[in-house]
């Protein structure tokens, strides 16, 4: 399909995504227009795309819609690509604003976004299919029987929130005195309602781009998170093929009905004789912060989640090579007299 002349936006293009889904975006010949809540002499980013706005806050929902709209049609978008949990989450409740002008918004659907939103209804159906591996065990904390989760899991625990992103109020408990700090804190905020336990399984956390056809074609990369920022980011990192990991990610793709590129992430739990299990964490419905690590590998996630928003089938052939792979920094001039010949 020949993508030359249309545009499309992408928000948020001061995160970790952005600099892979813009340069994706080019190769295939779209005009890119960018926005982010910052100004753009703040924004490296923003030298990539044809023009930049500067958005208000999604949580300011009505005035952020508005802002779109009104880019959107001095633009004319006729893809938006959201880059945050955030954003989703306002395209997700207010999509049929964009639908009516023929703008195709890059999410999946919203039964598959308000499952992936949903830690425990989604922790309860894969615990309930078949071939995704061993369930973490999941409860409400309004339900939580202390004495007798101890017996069984003992005090090293994970304390999240059912619809929390980017690891925001979540609680890593490694004894008593933690665990009773951690409760204290959430009576008081008065969120008890909103809370789930799980146990604390050790092992590497996997992350593993995902991209699915609405026609059931599939494709995806796992990697290993080496070194990751405070947010869950990784910034170093291991990619690596695993047939078994990957018709994991295939069936839980299927049961979720994905359209286009999400991230699963998943625990792996290692014993001492070398075997190994991949423990379902869950599912972020939007690129991955490290989505430009399985496109430097060698599949292309951003062209096939396009592809998959246009009715086309991605490709399954991956040629994705296995090594590992970090995050650079550099100084850049976004703005500024005599900047430009102090370039290099």
């Amino acid at each position: 399909m020949d993508y030359k002349g249309k545009t499309a936006l992408v928000t948020a293009i001061g995160s970790f995504s952005s600099m892979a889904v813009i340069g994706g975006l080019k190769k295939m010949g779209w005009r890119v227009v960018g926005c982010d809540i910052y100004p753009r002499e703040w924004i490296a980013q923003s030298l990539e795309t044809a023009a930049f706005y500067q958005a208000p806050l999604a949580r300011d929902e009505e005035k952020y819609l508005t802002f779109i709209r009104e880019v959107c049609l001095q633009e004319k978008v006729e893809m938006i690509l959201p880059l945050t949990d955030v954003e989703v989450d306002v395209f997700h409740r207010n999509r049929e604003l964009f639908s009516g002008e023929h703008i195709l918004v890059g999410i999946s659907s919203p039964e598959t976004i308000a499952l992936a939103r949903n830690k425990f209804a989604l922790a309860k159906k894969v615990a309930a299919s078949e071939g995704l591996g061993k369930p973490i065990p999941t409860v409400k904390l309004s339900e939580w029987n202390r004495k007798e989760w101890m017996g069984v899991y003992g005090s090293r625990l994970i304390l999240k929130p059912w619809n929390g992103r980017s690891s925001s109020g979540l609680y890593r408990v490694r004894g008593e005195g933690e665990l009773t700090r951690a409760l204290e804190e959430i009576h008081e905020e008065g969120r008890e309602e909103e809370y789930l336990v799980q146990p604390m399984i050790e092992g590497n956390v996997v992350t593993t781009d995902v991209v699915r056809g609405k026609d059931g074609s599939f494709a995806c990369l796992p990697r290993r998170e080496l070194l990751r920022t405070l947010n869950g980011a990784g910034t170093s990192v291991q990619v690596f093929r695993n047939p078994e990991l990957e018709q994991m990610c295939r069936k839980a793709a299927d049961l979720l009905s994905i359209t286009g590129c999400v991230n699963f992430e998943w625990i792996e739990e290692r014993w001492g004789n070398g075997r190994c299990e991949y423990r379902f964490l869950e599912c972020n419905p939007r690129f991955s912060g490290g989505v430009g690590f399985s496109c430097l590998a060698g599949y292309d996630m951003v062209q096939n989640h396009v592809r998959a928003f246009y009715g086309l089938p991605v490709e399954e052939e991956n040629r994705a090579a296995e090594g590992y792979l970090a995050k650079v920094y550099r100084d850049v001039a976004t703005a500024g007299e005599g900047l430009e010949e102090n370039k290099g």
